[in-house]
């Protein structure tokens, strides 16, 4: 470790040990809880008002949603029981009632547990198998929104249970989107399904998206459980550059309970196929890929307080570039094929301590990272060893009040295509794009110190991260080539969170600010989400994201300011309308939208 990440850490242990002078458990009712790499919220343990989304619960992390309407998730992935998901990522985070979900896992730092490579971060859902504070598996619970508003607390009856949502969606921009979701459960059996097909024809350009995804989860008693994820999606554009996409995937878990203490046993296998066609006169570029994924992962206690998780993932891949291009020059067309074969062999292992109200948790990932690639020139290969590592300690006083101290490792591969020896042969003095074999991977040294304070129906959060960056890959150009390299020096960003959620029977508020420090500039958001619940079952809601001058969304377009307002109208338990104007200060996305949704 580099001396200035021992002194940090050292002053911060320093700090935790004198706090530790109060010694009480942690409830198991506290609605948000901090672990080692991530933020857990849990949706049943909130004062909601009756049908909140899951998006209404994401609200509350400013450095979530900087961007507004349909570009949501800012630098976070979207997964469903830890599976990447495809579906349009508004309307199922606006329309999913956040009751289905058991909880919501902000993985600010993913690493150790999920082997994300890259600085971005993951959103992982885990679906709503009843209320016992065990997690035993129980029937999916679908009450109704004045259940909810009653107790608050799912039904536990085993009585099959089904729940479903039909939508449309019209724009004044000239999209139109109809959505539909199916909740169902059983003692045995629960399904999910969520689908959507988003049509846009405007400014003479067309596009079509259409995600299609269905999750099924089967108890074959109370210490196995299968779950089986589908996925499809296929993305068109038609215009100046002619896009087809279509993506599919296929995945199974496998979980075996040993023994009432909670040994576990998963096991997975899974496949994805990729097609992506680019068709722009003169112009015919086809990519293609497949993956074979495989994990064992062990969970256990190996003594009082002391709990271990052990694995083993691999996964396979083969991609394809067929490039067909035309010399500017001499109008003379010329192919060239680049495969690549990708294969990951990861070995995890992460170790958790509790003790009083102390949690130490110490994890590392070796990842032996290994890719062959064709060039003009021949055959090519590269066996990086890659190496997650994460420390955290966590002190709960209370069941209200936590604070974390956590230091991560993680690195950023290169780009398969900057490696390639010479991607494009130099013809007729034409320059083509040049790889760098000798890239090497971008590593970061992350500091992060995080408290939280959580009721039912309030909550406040702050964070404090800092980043040290080295390698970071940048551009050259060259008379004849453009290439890449690694750029030696240190890049050092520190971003500091704060938000607060207050909630009660007829109004909600959601503020937030997210301030990042760089070297080249210092930017910021600062979001204000009010709702209010009016009699006869209307409801406003209103959103606004504030960038300050050196924000990245901000340099596109020199927007300043994003808001949505909305209206929503609920005719009986069933019929809801909703109005909404979005982006009213931006010229170019300025629009109404219109929702009717059934619920059945």
């Amino acid at each position: 470790m580099r001396p200035w990440l021992r002194h940090i850490m050292l002053l911060l242990w320093m700090l935790l040990g004198i706090c530790s002078c109060r010694v009480m458990a942690q409830s198991q009712s506290s609605p948000i809880i901090l672990s080692s790499d991530r933020t857990i919220l849990y949706p049943s343990r909130m004062e909601l008002q009756g049908d909140e989304s899951i998006l209404d619960l994401l609200l509350s992390y400013p450095e979530l949603l900087v961007k507004g309407f349909d570009q949501l998730l800012d630098n976070y992935q979207l997964r469903m029981e830890n599976v990447p998901m495809s579906c349009n990522l508004r309307i199922f985070l606006s329309t999913t009632p956040a009751r289905v979900v058991e909880k919501i896992q902000i993985c600010h730092n993913p690493g150790v547990a999920k082997g994300t490579t890259g600085l971005g971060g993951v959103i992982d859902l885990t679906m709503q198998r009843g209320n016992d504070p065990n997690n035993a598996l129980q029937p999916i619970t679908l009450p109704s929104p004045t259940t909810m508003l009653s107790n608050n607390n799912p039904a536990t009856d085993a009585t099959p249970k089904a729940e479903g949502r039909l939508g449309f969606e019209t724009s004044t921009k000239g999209y139109m989107l109809p959505y539909a979701a199916v909740y169902y459960g059983s003692e045995s059996t629960d399904v999910i399904v969520n689908a959507s097909l988003n049509t846009l024809n405007a400014n003479r350009q067309h596009t079509t998206d259409q995600y299609a995804d269905i999750f099924i989860t089967h108890r074959f008693d109370h210490r196995n459980r299968l779950l089986v994820y589908l996925r499809q999606s296929y993305a068109e554009q038609l215009g100046s550059n002619n896009l087809w996409n279509r993506s599919y995937l296929a995945r199974a878990r496998y979980f075996h309970t040993f023994n009432d203490r909670g040994t576990e046993l998963l096991m997975l296998a899974g496949y994805r196929f990729d097609d992506a066609t680019f068709r722009s006169h003169p112009r015919d570029n086809v990519v293609t890929n497949g993956t074979q994924l495989y994990l064992l992962e062990l969970n256990t206690p190996l003594a009082s307080g002391l709990n271990m998780m052990l694995g083993w993932e691999a996964d396979l891949s083969h991609r394809r570039y067929s490039l067909r291009q035309t010399m500017v020059s001499t109008d003379r067309p010329f192919a060239a094929n680049d495969d690549y074969t990708i294969i990951n062999n990861d070995f995890y292992l992460e170790l958790n301590y509790s003790i009083g109200p102390l949690k130490l948790s110490m994890g590392d990932r070796l990842s032996a990272y290994y890719y062959q690639y064709l060039t003009p020139q021949g055959s090519a290969s590269s066996r990086p060893l890659r190496n997650f590592a994460q420390a955290a300690l966590i002190y709960t006083p209370n069941n209200q009040h936590q604070l974390m101290a956590a230091y991560y490792r993680r690195f950023v591969n290169p780009y398969y295509l900057y490696t390639a020896l010479n991607r494009y042969p130099q013809t007729d003095g034409i320059g083509w794009t040049q790889g760098n074999p000798l890239l090497h991977e971008q590593l970061a040294d992350i500091v992060r110190i995080a408290y939280t304070f959580s009721k039912r129906h309030y909550s406040f959060n702050a964070s404090s991260q800092y980043l040290n960056t080295y390698g970071v890959v940048s551009t050259v150009v060259t008379p004849s080539y453009l290439t890449w390299t690694n750029d030696p020096t240190p890049h050092q960003e520190w971003q500091l969170d704060a938000s607060t959620a207050y909630r009660s029977r007829r109004w909600s508020l959601v503020a937030g600010g997210h301030l990042c420090y760089l070297a080249s500039g210092s930017y910021g958001y600062f979001r204000l989400a009010p709702k209010i619940l009016l009699p006869h079952q209307w409801q406003f809601d209103a959103q606004a994201i504030y960038c300050t001058t050196l924000a990245p969304e901000r340099q596109i377009d020199n927007t300043p300011l994003y808001a949505l307002l909305q209206v929503r109208k609920s005719i009986g338990d069933r019929l809801q309308l909703s109005i909404q104007c979005h982006d009213p200060f931006n010229d170019q996305r300025r629009a109404a939208v219109a929702d009717i949704q059934y619920r059945f």
